[in-house]
């Protein structure tokens, strides 16, 4: 007799670390590595785009670790790895037991958005230079021809 393996699916939220809501609509993508270091890929899984969750399924007993590998558009790139580990006792994230009475094991990962930077649109200080050079012009122009009228009258 073979007992059959026992299979465990875990899920990934992205969760935007200021609102706390999922970030839908957004690719970003997970890889699973076997080794704490992240250098030996073991599989790519990319965003559920209407639920902001990327689901690794079908995982056997073992320790693996996760991490983000592509950022949802507008979102740092998180670097924090998460460790799997799926034994007889259960599921454990980072050392700690999930609750054991799940379906799917879900982690939520934290995202902060890109600093906003300055986008070099400066109409209005352009504006402002603008007219500041239009008035220097102007007044420039007014005192030239003040000046070439009395010089002319004084002739």
């Amino acid at each position: 007799m073979k007992d059959e393996q026992i299979l465990t699916d875990i899920q990934v939220q992205k969760v935007d670390a200021q609102t706390d809501q999922l970030i839908r609509s957004k690719d970003f993508a997970f890889t699973m590595y076997e080794d704490e270091d992240c250098k030996k890929e073991v599989r790519t899984v990319h965003a559920d785009q209407e639920s902001g969750t990327a689901t690794f399924t079908d995982l056997p007993y073992g320790i693996v670790y996760i991490k983000e590998t592509q950022a949802p558009m507008g979102y740092l790139l998180s670097d924090e790895v998460l460790k799997v580990e799926i034994n007889e006792e259960g599921v454990f994230f980072n050392d700690e037991l999930v609750d054991p009475d799940k379906d799917i094991y879900s982690y939520r990962y934290l995202n902060e958005l890109v600093p906003s930077v300055p986008t070099g649109d400066d109409t209005n200080q352009v504006m402002l230079w603008m007219l500041l050079f239009g008035a220097l012009a102007g007044l420039s122009a007014t005192f030239c021809y003040f000046k070439n009228s009395s010089n002319s009258l004084s002739k």
